[in-house]
C-alpha cells in the first residue's frame, strides 16, 4: 500500500525497483513454502503466508510469473485471494508457473529451499538457514533446516514464544527456550557451560553460505559453514544438505572440529511420533505416514533417543515460556 501510495503521489518509486532483489520480493512468498507450510525460521511461525506483494511486484514491476504462482497455491490449498490480491492480479503482467525453479536461496534473509515441485500440491521440501544471529526478531537457529512430505512436516520449527515474556528482545530473551539453540534443528555443543551468558551459539555473527548447487534434474546440495557461530568449542564447523535421491531424501551432514573433549547434542523437532529402532535409525509416524531417519557417524559412543522439547537440565527456565505440547525432538547425544 506505501508503495502504491508512492507511485500515485510522486509517480515514482525513486528507484527502489532498482535496487538488487527488491522486486522479486514476492518470490518469498512462493518459494519459501509449500502450499501447507512455510519454511519457519528466526521469530517466524509455522503455517501458510499469503501476501498481495507477489500481485503487486507482477502489476507493478512485471513480475507476471510471482502472480501466476501466487494464483496457483491459492487454488492448491482452496482458498480465495483477498480483494487486494485480486485487485492487482488483475493488473499483472501475463506470467507462468511453468518452468518454477525447484531450488532458490534468498541472499540477505540467507535462506534457501529445495523441493521436487513447484506446482504440486504435497511436494518433497526442504528448507535451510544461515546468516546472522543477534538481530531483531532472531532466535539461535544458524544452520536450521526443515523437511516435508507428504503433506507432513516431519522436521519443524517451533515458532515463536509469547513477546510478553521478559526480556524476549533483549540478550537475556536468548533463555527462552525456543530463541536457544537447543530449541532449534540445530547441534549443541557443551551446554552446561556458561549458562548465564551463552545461549547456544555466539550473538552477532555470520554464517555464510559457502556452497549452492540447485536446478539439477536428480538433486540439490548446500552448505554454511559455522564455525564464527561455535567458536567457543569448536575449531571448524561445516553443516551441509543434500536434497537426493531423485529430490526425494535430505542428508543433513555435520562436519566438526571440536576443541577437547566435548558433549554434543543433535536436535530435530517433530510432532510426529518417534519409534528409536535402534542406534542408527529411527522411524517417525503422524497421521498413516511414516519417516525413516537413518544415521552415520564416524564416532561411537553416541546415542540416538527422543527428548522432550524442554530445557535441558543444565538450561534456564523462563516462567510462562511455551511448554511446546504435541511436539518431540529426535536427538542424539555424544
Amino acid at each position: 500500500i506505501g508503495l502504491q501510495a508512492l507511485f500515485n503521489c510522486c509517480k515514482t518509486d525513486y528507484a527502489l525497483g532498482s535496487a538488487p532483489g527488491f522486486a522479486d520480493a514476492g518470490d518469498f512468498f512462493t518459494y519459501a513454502q509449500s502450499a501447507e507450510n512455510c519454511f519457519s525460521f528466526h521469530d517466524c511461525k509455522p503455517g501458510y503466508y499469503g501476501s498481495t506483494v507477489r500481485e503487486f511486484m507482477g502489476y507493478r514491476y512485471g513480475r507476471g510469473n510471482a502472480a501466476a504462482m501466487a494464483e496457483l497455491h491459492y487454488k492448491l490449498i482452496g482458498e480465495e485471494r483477498s480483494l487486494r490480491e485480486l485487485f492487482f492480479a488483475g493488473k499483472s503482467a501475463e506470467g507462468t508457473t511453468e518452468n518454477a525453479p525447484l531450488d532458490y536461496y534468498f541472499k540477505g534473509a540467507e535462506v534457501g529451499t529445495f523441493a521436487n515441485t513447484r506446482t504440486g500440491g504435497a511436494p518433497v521440501m526442504a528448507g535451510f538457514h544461515g546468516g546472522y544471529t543477534g538481530i531483531p526478531h532472531s532466535m539461535l537457529d544458524l544452520g536450521q533446516f526443515s523437511f516435508e512430505s507428504d503433506a507432513t512436516l516431519w522436521a519443524c520449527d517451533l515458532g515463536s514464544d509469547s513477546y510478553s515474556l521478559p526480556s524476549y528482545f533483549s540478550t537475556q530473551g536468548y533463555r527462552i527456550y525456543r530463541k536457544r539453540t537447543e530449541g532449534e534443528n540445530c547441534v549443541v555443543l557443551n551446554p552446561q557451560k556458561d549458562v548465564d551468558s551463552y545461549y547456544g551459539q555466539k550473538l552477532g555473527v555470520f554464517a555464510t553460505l559457502i556452497d549452492f548447487e540447485g536446478n539439477k534434474a536428480r538433486g540439490a546440495k548446500a552448505a554454511f559453514d559455522l564455525t564464527p557461530a561455535y567458536e567457543r568449542d569448536a575449531e571448524k564447523y561445516v553443516r551441509g544438505y543434500y536434497f537426493g535421491d531423485d529430490r526425494n531424501t535430505l542428508t543433513v551432514q555435520d562436519e566438526i572440529a571440536l576443541k577437547g573433549d566435548t558433549e554434543l547434542y543433535w536436535f530435530m523437532n517433530t510432532s510426529a511420533d518417534i519409534k528409536i529402532i535402534d542406534n542408527t535409525k529411527a522411524v517417525l509416524t503422524k497421521d498413516d505416514q511414516s519417516l525413516t531417519v537413518d544415521v552415520y557417524c564416524s564416532e561411537a559412543g553416541y546415542e540416538l533417543c527422543e527428548m522432550p522439547c524442554a530445557p535441558l537440565k543444565t538450561s534456564p527456565t523462563v516462567a510462562g515460556q511455551n511448554e511446546n505440547k504435541g511436539f518431540r525432538k529426535l536427538a542424539i547425544h555424544y
